[in-house]
């Protein structure tokens, strides 16, 4: 049983001490009515519970029978292992200075990166090299309110030490204190309408400039009536009426959300219906809508409908479009697309209300062809690294070690130790410890099963970088925030941990300009979303980047595989003053390089190795990898090895 209550408060989010469970399993009430009643009351601060936390229960009926139930769930449950925590936070063990080995080592050998295949074509994993490219100039210097991922706390953005961002670091979007979300009915709505807003907006412009006529779907439908039909009602049509005022917990997120757009957005009432308009059906116009549904049909083609704040439209999409139909292979839920093409009759159906939208041309947001990337002003290196997963028995202590040294001019040739002289930032993209709990059987695979015990040997870990250097920390699905993207910085408790290290606590994703250069950190997990794509596999992870940034959202299916936190504004949006000169990801655990309109596009890879959820998946890491730009040139990445020695 105590298993099954650490598993609860787990999946919440917390950690809970061994005498808050023993609290919970004496409770007279029930332990299944203990631990809601103790989940609901819990201080937004709190991040491990003791016995303090726990709300003791009123003898009532059903305990026993409830935590039956709950155990009946948890068929198959295995022992967890885990130590239990307490509130006392472990003080951080000072700064290890880097080590020399007795073993004399090799240097580092320079070799150059492979140059990134253009964005056309099929991106292959590049060659991971054992050290760097050629020297580059340097300087020696539902929506119901038991939503727990809504009532997570923010933290202000600030750095440990100090307390601001330097004056060439400026934060520019991250979610951390800024946060409003609580789960409620018109969040959702704000939601959505607000990335239908500024998507639609950049297509707009596209399309207007092409001369075609754009037209709401009310006016492109016939009376704007949706088609008929039990497969082509749409969501309006079967909500329209029966909107629940409190969403169960069960309701589909994705429906909900969508039908709050033709619900509650205001009606525009100069538009005309196709009768008034008299569309023919040879003439090319347009409608932009986000993406409920698509599907392929029998024949091979490509059936998508699309929603306006007016009413939904089928569109085909056929396949002797080569054009067209790529880039419907491409389109994901909850996307907003524009489309321009024909109204016909549905061919062999003679229901007036049977039309179909006969698909030319799929536009997209995009970014922009003519998209030129910053550069800094003064000579200086970004290292990027991610999931680093301290606490993992797989993490590369060695590497890092030889990574540290490295940065700390200790090893390597002099070319290599130039390069390392040059280095002035840092970013970790993610998943800085394993965390407990974050998958099944996790606990088999911990060196260290405390969540605080990893943060303090991370933080030990990161002291071995120069203070000269600032080390930018984003956190990942791995890490303690709420699981529900956008995610804020760290909480405070973390961060202090890293009091001896020049570190900048940011969200996930979050907006940074470094030095002038504009640089994208996103974790990464929408990858599991986009790889239902054809063409996107976690061996080569800038083919989900490319698809981000085509679509100008970080994460735009709703009820997928990642979590998405309804704030009032979609904070996801790549929006115009947004675009990245540089966008990095991680969480795949697989290095790749390439670039897209003039975007350098990096992952670097892990610093854990293969997993047992890996090998049972075939997926094989790339290790040990970091990954240097030069910000003053922008010319190729480098990818760094520090596996063998």
């Amino acid at each position: 049983m105590d298993n099954i209550i650490i598993r609860r408060f787990v999946e919440e989010g917390y950690n809970i001490s061994p005498e808050a469970v023993k609290a919970i399993k004496e409770s007279e009430g029930g332990v299944e009515d203990t631990i809601k009643k103790t989940l609901d009351a819990l201080d937004e601060t709190t991040f491990v519970i003791g016995r303090e936390h726990i709300v003791i229960s009123a003898c009532g009926k059903g305990g026993k029978d409830k935590i039956t139930d709950m155990e009946s769930r948890e068929v198959g449950l295995k022992e967890f292992g885990l130590t239990a925590q307490t509130r006392q936070v472990p003080e951080p063990t000072p700064p290890i200075p880097p080590s020399i080995r007795e073993v004399e080592e090799p240097p580092l050998k320079l070799k150059k990166a492979e140059t990134p295949p253009p964005a056309t074509e099929k991106i292959q994993p590049p060659q991971v090299l054992e050290a760097v490219s050629k020297t580059c100039q340097t300087s020696n210097s539902t929506v119901p309110q038991n939503f727990q991922f809504c009532k997570t706390p923010e933290a202000a953005p600030t750095s440990n030490p100090p307390s601001n961002p330097p004056s060439d670091i400026k934060v520019l979007k991250d979610i951390t204190s800024i946060s409003t979300c609580t789960g409620e009915y018109d969040e959702f709505v704000d939601h959505f309408r607000h990335r239908y807003d500024k998507l639609s907006a950049i297509i707009r412009r596209k399309i207007n400039a092409s001369n075609i006529s754009l037209r709401s779907i009310s006016s492109i439908n016939n009376g704007g009536q949706p088609p008929a039909g039990p497969e082509n009602q749409g969501i309006s049509r079967r909500l329209r009426n029966s909107v629940p005022q409190t969403y169960p917990k069960t309701f589909g997120f994705r429906t909900v959300a969508k039908s709050l757009i033709l619900q509650t957005y205001p009606k525009r009432s100069a538009l005309r219906t196709v009768a008034e308009s008299q569309i023919p059906q040879t003439q090319n116009i347009a409608a932009i809508g986000i993406v409920s549904n698509a599907r392929e049909t029998a024949k091979g083609n490509k059936l998508i409908t699309i929603e306006d704040m007016s009413g939904e439209l089928l569109a085909l999409v056929s396949r002797s479009n080569q054009t067209a139909f790529k880039a419907s292979e491409s389109i994901m839920l909850d996307e907003i697309v524009g489309i321009t093409g024909t109204m016909g009759n549905t061919r062999g159906n003679t229901r007036n209300d049977s039309r179909l939208f006969f698909v030319n041309n799929i536009i997209l947001p995009d970014i922009p062809a003519s998209h030129r990337p910053g550069r800094s002003n003064k000579p200086v290196n970004l290292l990027v690294i991610s999931d680093t997963h301290v606490g993992s028995d797989t993490f590369m202590e060695d590497a890092w070690e030889r990574l540290t040294r490295w940065l700390n001019q200790d090893l390597g040739d002099e070319a290599a130790r130039g390069l390392a002289a040059g280095v002035g930032y840092v970013i970790v993209a993610g998943d800085i410890v394993d965390g407990i709990g974050v998958y099944p059987n996790q606990e088999r695979e911990l060196s260290i099963k405390d969540i605080y015990e990893q943060y303090s040997r991370a933080a030990e870990l990161f002291s071995q970088i120069p203070r000269g250097i600032k080390i930018i920390i984003s956190p990942g699905n791995h890490d303690a925030v709420r699981q529900a993207e956008p995610q804020p910085a760290l909480p405070e408790e973390i961060r202090s941990l890293f009091k001896n290290c020049n570190t900048l606590f940011v969200g996930n994703p979050a907006l940074i300009e470094i030095s002038g250069v504009k640089t994208l950190v996103y974790h990464g997990r929408s990858m599991e979303d986009f790889v239902a794509l054809p063409h996107v596999t976690y061996d080569e992870p800038t083919t989900f980047m490319t698809e981000i940034l085509k679509c100008r959202h970080i994460s735009p299916t709703y009820g997928g595989r990642v979590s998405i936190a309804p704030e009032s504004s979609d904070h996801l949006i790549i929006d115009e003053s947004e675009i990245p000169d540089i966008f990095i990801t991680g969480h795949g655990h697989i290095v790749g390089l390439s670039d897209y309109r003039g975007i350098t596009l990096i992952n670097p890879g892990a610093w854990q190795g293969q997993t047992e959820f890996q090998r049972q998946r075939n997926i094989t890491p790339t290790p040990g990898r970091a990954v240097l730009v030069n910000l003053h040139t922008m010319e190729k990445p480098t990818v760094l090895e520090f596996m063998s020695s």
